[in-house]
């Protein structure tokens, strides 16, 4: 009997391993792999900019030229074409030539949902925040 419980305890113990190896090769948490997580990470690392975030709302309305966005952000040409490069290579803005103008746009505009809702949270930190002010006591 402690032979068996031996073999087993020896079987759950392979299991257990063979298991977080799998998960491990596979990155397997929460429902998605790490590779899945990386690339949405690399989408809000795309837009993790001031700069970025500005020529998001200012795109969400119109199509615009780099020297209109140039403007918006007072900034010279090739700050505003990193930015932009940025945005392309995540998927989240495109392009299309118009002459000699190349002229941007949302290529992914519900990536505002996700600008709209750090809004919310912006708002649920002040309510906390004013919250606990509220509840101490001024001298």
């Amino acid at each position: 009997m402690i032979g068996s419980r031996r073999a087993g305890s020896f079987q759950s113990l392979e299991f257990f391993r063979l298991t977080l190896a799998y998960m491990h090769n596979h990155a397997y948490i929460a429902g998605m792999t790490t590779k899945e997580a990386a690339a949405r990470a690399a989408i809000l690392k795309a837009v993790a900019h001031p700069a970025r975030i500005i020529l998001l709302e200012a795109l969400k309305d119109d199509e615009l030229c780099v020297n209109d966005l140039c403007e918006l952000l007072d900034v010279d040409q090739s700050v505003v074409s990193r930015h932009l490069a940025q945005l392309k290579r995540a998927g989240i803005v495109s392009e299309r030539r118009e002459g000699v103008k190349i002229i941007h746009r949302l290529a992914c505009p519900c990536i505002l949902q996700a600008l709209e809702c750090t809004v919310g949270v912006m708002k649920s930190e002040l309510r906390q925040k004013n919250a606990a002010l509220g509840g101490r006591k001024r001298k």
